[in-house]
């Protein structure tokens, strides 16, 4: 009886076994073979189980995408992804590596992805479906425009805490750093810790770092205090990298809607005293 139920109920012990292992509990194939054996449990029993744990492990992933989402920053009105995003204005290269970071495979070969490009032309847009993307398949990302990066650096380094928060941004295995560029002139200081950040993602396994900007990165030198740190941000930045480049009209403004109005002359109103 338990050989057959190997095989029967929509995958058999293999599968819940593994369900059990995404709830965390260890629950080996050997231990449902045998209440199976025991209960002279048949296909339907077995299916039913199976279905069961797969609702758990549903509900379970709905709460912590949820608190994902929470977590990462990512705006969720009007939410970015991959599919409401327009595939069909990229061509050659780009259209092709662009359908291919809904993989994600880049964040465990630890490269960064730097998408430059024209104002309005779904750089945002991509940065934060690969976010969404993180988040649905239970990945931690965190989603900052640069100067709202800068500023928790600075509030860290007022607190004196610094440390423990270069740890965890570290520790996230997506950050996505948007509109590097709408920045002012970093600090001695900040420059440093901004580089520090990028040199322990750089080093750590399993970390990718999302930029996007208007301006190409040969630019971004001048937002650094000095050359040196400009070039070592820079090299580690880039060093592991997919670069796409979007040019092209703005996509900002085709869902507006135009209503024309034709008003005819004020009537004449007559009767009233003043």
């Amino acid at each position: 009886m338990a050989e057959e139920c190997r095989d029967e109920g929509h995958g058999g012990l293999a599968a819940i076994s593994a369900l059990f292992g995404q709830v965390g509990v260890d629950c080996p194939e050997e231990l449902l073979a045998a209440w199976s054996q025991q209960a002279m449990a048949d296909g339907k029993q077995v299916g039913d189980l199976q279905a069961l744990m797969e609702r758990i492990v549903r509900r379970r992933n709905e709460h912590r995408i949820g608190m994902l989402l929470q977590t990462s920053r990512l705006p969720q009105v009007a939410r970015k992804t991959f599919a409401n995003y327009d595939l069909g204005r990229l061509s050659g290269e780009n259209g092709k590596m662009v359908e291919h970071l809904q993989s994600l495979d880049f964040i465990p070969l630890g490269e960064n992805v730097v998408i430059v490009g024209d104002p309005g032309t779904g750089k945002t847009h991509l940065a934060q479906a690969i976010g969404n993307a993180c988040c649905d398949r239970l990945v931690p990302a965190r989603y900052y425009k640069l100067p709202e990066l800068v500023d928790k650096l600075r509030r860290s380094m007022d607190r004196e805490t610094e440390g423990q928060t270069i740890l965890h941004l570290v520790s996230v295995p997506c950050l996505i750093i948007d509109e590097v560029g709408y920045c002012g002139k970093l600090g001695e200081k900040e420059s440093d810790l901004f580089f520090q950040l990028l040199d322990r993602r750089y080093d750590h396994a399993g970390c990718s770092t999302v930029f996007t900007s208007n301006r190409m990165p040969s630019e971004w030198r001048e937002l650094f205090h000095d050359a040196l740190t400009a070039k070592s941000t820079l090299d580690r930045i880039m060093d592991r990298c997919i670069a796409i480049e979007l040019r092209g009209a703005s996509y900002r403004g085709q869902q507006r809607k135009v209503f024309k109005v034709n008003c005819s002359p004020l009537p004449v109103v007559s009767g009233l005293r003043p």
